[in-house]
Order: C-alpha cells, then sequence, then structure tokens
C-alpha cells in the first residue's frame, strides 16, 4: 500500500506544562531515539530516513535537531531550510512519494531564486 511509519520529531510537538524540547530528560529522549530506530527498521521512505539518521549521527540519544540534507548545506541555503522547510514544509513532504529528491535536490526552489 506505500504506507510507512513516521519520524518522531522531537521539535514538532507539544510537551506538558511550560516543557519544551530543551527540557526532556536523558531517559526521555532515549525512549525517542529507540521509537525512530524502530521506524528506521520498518523500511519508511528514504527521506525519512535520511532525516532520522542525520538526527542521530553523533551516536548520541539526543538529536541534532540542526541536521539539514547535504544538498542544503551551502551558507546561504541552511537557514532557509532550517527556518522554513524544516519548520514548516518537512513534516508533509518526506512522507511523499519522492520525498527524498524533493529535499535533497531542492527542488521547492525550482521556481524561485536563492538571493
Amino acid at each position: 500500500m506505500g504506507s510507512s511509519f513516521r519520524e518522531f520529531d522531537l521539535l514538532s510537538f507539544k510537551y506538558p506544562g511550560t516543557r519544551d524540547f530543551g527540557a526532556l530528560a536523558v531517559s526521555e529522549l532515549a525512549a525517542f531515539h529507540s521509537l525512530n530506530n524502530i521506524v528506521n527498521q520498518s523500511s519508511p521512505s528514504s527521506a525519512i530516513t535520511e532525516l532520522i539518521n542525520g538526527w542521530y549521527l553523533g551516536g548520541t540519544d539526543h538529536p541534532d535537531t540542526s541536521f539539514a540534507p547535504s544538498s542544503w548545506n551551502a551558507v546561504q541555503q541552511r537557514p532557509l531550510y532550517i527556518n522554513v522547510v524544516a519548520a514548516s514544509c518537512r513534516t508533509c513532504h518526506v512522507a511523499k512519494p519522492g520525498g527524498r529528491t524533493f529535499f535533497s535536490t531542492r527542488t521547492i526552489l525550482s521556481t524561485t531564486q536563492i538571493p
């Protein structure tokens, strides 16, 4: 059917009380990492795999939320990815068929100019 488990994007969640991502306990971060490992083992889309692997590249339970696919790491493009794509577009687009192409080639910008 083409369905896939989804990544657990810790910045996209609302936490109880006044807590935010930065206030998560070590055990909570480890639990989310375990959940993301389960997602990765379920053969999700390549974009979801790339995202999860990028978050945990250092091997710790604390995800690198500043991860951007390598093609977005140019000086002028990285802030666009972190501030716009990661915050507003990524959630839906990584789950779409061809999501990896979308994020690896910056197709989102195909009709616009990067300053």
